[in-house]
């Protein structure tokens, strides 16, 4: 992410939020990813929330709701790998090695936090992973909540419905699989954050907090 990216970001987003902040990278030791991580209230005593954000998201679409989850408990928020401020690694081409390495960073960034047990909230893509990490580690959950979570079918085998699909179809969906379509918009350096700003003000108005996502989306 790039300086003015990081700058626009927090301006918007910190004056939605009266709880103390803490900000910071939490670098996991085996892979040496960074995961960029904000602390609400980190000295309270209760069970702390770690709410994990769904695709095309970060921490900053939490704005509105830290203060009153932070009232009477620590709330952690972070970054998944390949968004937002987090590192971006090169996955794997496996849909389960990919679901590992979701999982094994929570744990690793869980470690390094010095966090016994969490109540793991989860939204969208980030339902499904936290819904896997409590499968591989439910030890380590006081309480589990998906919000709007997501799921994915096992692949389906060749038959003759994927058959009748035309082969320039085919081709440019195995072009296009090979891209993410948010590094396009990134690609457009500043001129992307303002195209972010245009199409989502067409669909959300004049939401105010939706400022603060575009931030992360972009």
């Amino acid at each position: 992410m790039y300086d003015y990216e990081c700058i626009l970001h927090w301006r918007l987003f910190l004056p939605a939020v009266r709880s103390f902040l803490e900000k910071r990278f939490v670098t996991l030791p085996q892979s040496q990813h960074r995961i960029w991580t904000v602390s609400a209230n980190a000295d309270k005593p209760n069970v702390p929330l770690v709410m994990v954000h769904g695709m095309g998201g970060g921490v900053g679409l939490w704005a509105q709701n830290i203060d009153a989850l932070a009232e009477k408990r620590p709330v952690h928020m972070f970054d998944l790998l390949g968004f937002a401020r987090s590192s971006r690694p090169t996955f794997g081409s496996s849909p389960k090695l990919v679901e590992m390495e979701f999982v094994e960073s929570i744990e690793e960034w869980r470690r390094e936090m010095k966090i016994d047990k969490m109540a793991l909230l989860g939204h969208s893509l980030g339902a499904y992973v936290v819904s896997a990490y409590a499968l591989k580690y439910p030890k380590n959950i006081e309480h589990l909540f998906l919000i709007d979570p997501w799921g994915f079918p096992d692949k389906p085998a060749n038959n003759e419905r994927s058959k009748r699909i035309p082969a320039w179809a085919r081709a440019v969906a195995v072009v296009l699989s090979r891209s993410n379509p948010l590094s396009v918009i990134r690609a457009a350096g500043p001129f992307g954050m303002h195209f972010s700003f245009l199409t989502n003000n067409c669909y959300y108005l004049d939401y105010e907090p939706w400022c603060c996502f575009t931030c992360t989306l972009y």
